[in-house]
């Protein structure tokens, strides 16, 4: 590694973790049906998958922070590519497979938007454990390590504890952003887990009702010491954080939504942006919000802008008590 990768390591405080980078391509047709061509606009390119997005956000907002990835192919050398024109550091793990892409089809006619996501390619035993030598090799007492995004294939249901595993070792907080392999990587502990409705209901195979039973199931992860904060996020009503002294529900500001693409994303890097300034868990949940709705305001798949998170943030109400 350069001296140029050495520096970046040394500021990091983020570490983003995401073993199934993609290129996400943004385009739009005037109706989507079947039996006929479907004419689309020039689409627009952007390097993607969940980690990718958090330290692309992080970057644009000021902090330190690396990007780790799995990519291959020449899909992969074009994620690489998008990450450094943009400039930010990041590291590629190389594998044979030819890395995703993920396509957005914004139908002009309804407003609707058709999200259609790869798996990704196939890795093996060693791909994946070459990503959890590096993450050791740069993790350091202290650094912030984000797991964020989808799986690939052949990773398996433990690979998020393995990730847990390691930063526990390496007293690393540990935040994870994923629907894949959830309950392994809670028996092994975490520092905080983030998860949309959806995906908590479908995690836990019950129909949670919000903001109750979903503030109750998260007290209960850390009460039994799965992890300290618990956050999940319901679109239009907003996000619920829980730790061990309160519970507090934010509602989103509103705004004129133009593409939610990478508004998760951007959530978690907000988090990771108040908590990495020591800041309370309730103002970082602040942070999420704006940085989630700064990119909603943005089109195709672009992200947040630093001054629409500022001004976003001024007109955020107070969090609510549960």
């Amino acid at each position: 590694m350069g001296s140029a990768a050495d520096t970046s390591l040394k500021r990091a405080m983020v570490v983003t973790v995401t073993p199934n980078s993609a290129i996400d391509v943004w385009t739009t047709t005037k109706q989507v049906k079947s039996g006929t061509k479907l004419r689309c606009s020039p689409p627009q390119f952007d390097a993607g998958g969940g980690g990718v997005n958090v330290s692309r956000v992080l970057h644009r907002l000021g902090v330190g922070t690396i990007a780790l990835f799995t990519a291959g192919g020449s899909v992969g050398d074009e994620v690489a590519a998008r990450l450094e024109q943009e400039g930010v550091p990041s590291e590629r793990l190389n594998v044979a497979g030819q890395s995703r892409q993920s396509l957005h089809v914004l139908e002009e006619d309804s407003g609707e938007l058709f999200r259609f996501v790869m798996p990704g390619p196939e890795l093996t035993g060693a791909e994946g454990q070459a990503l959890l030598d590096r993450l050791r090799d740069i993790a350091r007492d202290g650094t912030m390590i984000v797991g964020s995004g989808s799986l690939p294939p052949g990773l398996g249901e433990n690979y998020w504890a393995r990730v847990a595993k390691l930063a526990k070792e390496a007293n690393c907080p540990f935040l994870l952003d994923s629907a894949h392999a959830v309950k392994g990587a809670l028996s092994c502990g975490l520092f905080l887990l983030r998860q949309n409705l959806d995906e908590l209901c479908a995690f836990t195979g019950a129909d949670l009702a919000w903001p109750g039973e979903v503030a109750e199931w998260s007290r209960e992860q850390i009460e039994r010491g799965a992890c300290e904060i618990v956050v999940v996020t319901r679109g239009a009503d907003g996000a619920l954080l829980v730790t061990k002294d309160e519970r507090v529900r934010l509602t989103p500001p509103k705004v004129a939504i133009r593409s939610a693409v990478g508004a998760g994303d951007s959530f978690m890097a907000g988090l990771c942006l108040g908590l990495s300034r020591g800041e309370p868990a309730r103002e970082a949940l602040r942070l999420a919000v704006a940085t989630a709705a700064a990119t909603m305001i943005t089109s195709a798949t672009e992200l947040c802008r630093k001054a629409d998170v500022d001004r976003l943030l001024g007109q955020l109400g107070a969090t609510e008590l549960l």
